[in-house]
């Protein structure tokens, strides 16, 4: 009645990312999907699916890519995932495992891609609302990927700080409302494959009880030591968000949507804050365009 969680992970490390060589994209998704599920699809089949260039990397200031994963006819992560499911199962919908093991096969094939000629590791950025980029860049540090840490930008909903920060989930808070709607969640879908990564099923079982009450959840000290390993999270106000949209523009001449803008402000304020400066890879899931009266509010 659980999730699906990984009973055994490949092994996606440096030797694998080299066997990859000079592949094209989508043969390198295929290549993970294969071992992930035993499945026979290849890459030729995925470039009829999804496109060719469905995933595309962006280089941005200050060491940042933006890993785009939107290009189709909808602008979204969403119909990526779902066309690439139907080639798994041979018919539509998606599970939350099938999700994740697909964000694993694109991440990896996008860090293959940009460590050509650089054997260090890199950061992964994303936003807050959803743990499935989080798990799916979990589970590849854990498979041996070169993925240093994973940094999480909250909005002003930032219940997710308070539990990796402070050690506390007031599960049954009320969210407000803010130009990333997506984030405005106190307790993110998928939250529980992280719990049950750092304590098991005792400890998946407390964190699930406290939900259902809407109780607080105090994780264990080694499970809260497990989880804090690796996994940063910054709060980022919706202004500030804002602002970024235009001042990227005017710097880079790129256009961000809200998304992309908080997992930037968050990677600059982790690196200021720990003065690491390592490159740092943002999972980006929907085109601008989306978010198209945010943009444009920003944008004036």
């Amino acid at each position: 009645g659980g999730a699906y969680v990984p009973f055994k992970l490949p092994r996606l490390d440096g030797e694998f990312l080299r066997q990859m060589g000079e592949q094209p994209f989508n043969h390198r998704v295929a290549a993970v999907l294969q071992l992930l599920f035993g499945s026979k699809i290849t890459g030729w089949e995925l470039d009829v699916a999804i496109g060719r260039h469905a995933v595309r990397l962006k280089n941005m200031p200050h060491r940042v890519t933006l890993g785009q994963m939107w290009h189709n006819s909808d602008g979204c992560f969403d119909t990526l995932r779902d066309d690439v499911v139907r080639l798994l199962r041979k018919e539509g919908g998606a599970t939350e495992w099938s999700e994740i093991a697909i964000r694993m096969a694109c991440l990896t094939a996008l860090i293959a891609e940009i460590r050509a000629d650089d054997r260090g590791t890199i950061d992964v950025a994303v936003p807050s609302g959803d743990f499935s980029a989080v798990m799916a860049a979990w589970y590849c540090r854990a498979a041996g990927l070169p993925v240093g840490n994973i940094v999480v930008g909250c909005c002003e909903n930032a219940a997710l700080w308070d539990l990796i920060c402070k050690g506390e989930l007031r599960t049954g808070q009320i969210a407000v409302s803010t130009v990333t709607p997506l984030c405005d969640q106190i307790v993110p879908r998928n939250l529980e494959r992280l719990v049950f990564a750092c304590g098991g099923n005792r400890e998946v079982m407390r964190y699930l009880d406290a939900c259902r009450t809407g109780e607080w959840y105090y994780p264990g000290n080694d499970v809260l030591s497990h989880m804090r390993k690796g996994l940063h999270i910054r709060v980022v106000g919706e202004k500030r968000v804002v602002s970024t949209i235009p001042n990227v523009y005017t710097a880079n001449g790129h256009i961000f949507g809200p998304y992309d803008a908080l997992s930037y402000s968050a990677v600059l304020d982790y690196r200021a804050a720990t003065g690491d400066n390592r490159p740092a890879l943002i999972l980006s899931d929907r085109c601008p365009s989306r978010d198209l009266a945010v943009v444009a509010g920003a944008m004036g």
